[in-house]
């Protein structure tokens, strides 16, 4: 008789190890398909960010002679006039993010939370502007959308290119 009860507690003891292990099983699966659509929800929402915020750029932004005033007058800041980049609106916007407090401005303007850089090809832009950026990308960026589009300038098709993360 007391074989028998030695296989009860056993069997058991397997039943309630069986048990935990399956619970811990589904939590770490549960956990981990929350997690990555959680990313996915992160990286798509970049992404919407990212096309919207380009578009305003490469706009003529509003008022379309913005640039001729201060941040506080100008609606939304596009660096396009006639569908070509327009050089001043383009030194203008590179000058309204040299300070904190208008970066914070002009990602209110562009509807944005995220930071981002963008870059036009060509040396003519390199030289004179590099990235313009609100501010420099961390080197530890986990979630980093690239939008490109195509735009004008001088007459020669200039690549756009804008990086934003969280």
């Amino acid at each position: 008789m007391n074989a028998d009860k030695k296989a009860q507690i056993w069997s058991l003891d397997l039943i309630i190890a069986t048990t935990i292990f399956l619970i811990g099983i589904i939590t770490v699966y549960l956990f981990s398909v929350n997690l990555s659509s959680e990313a996915d929800e992160n990286l798509n929402t970049l992404l919407y960010e990212g096309n919207l915020i380009a578009s305003n750029i490469l706009s003529n932004g509003s008022p379309s002679n913005w640039q001729l005033g201060n941040i506080d007058d100008t609606i939304m800041p596009g660096i396009l006039t006639d569908g070509k980049i327009d050089a001043s609106k383009l030194a203008k916007f590179d000058s309204f993010l040299a300070s904190p407090q208008n970066v914070a401005k002009i990602k209110i303007k562009l509807n944005t939370k995220f930071n981002f850089c963008f870059n036009v090809s060509g040396k003519e832009f390199g030289d004179d502007y590099g990235k313009i950026c609100t501010i420099d990308m961390p080197a530890d960026v986990s979630n980093k959308i690239k939008v490109t589009r195509f735009t004008i300038y001088n007459n020669i098709t200039r690549k756009f290119e804008l990086e934003i993360w969280s």
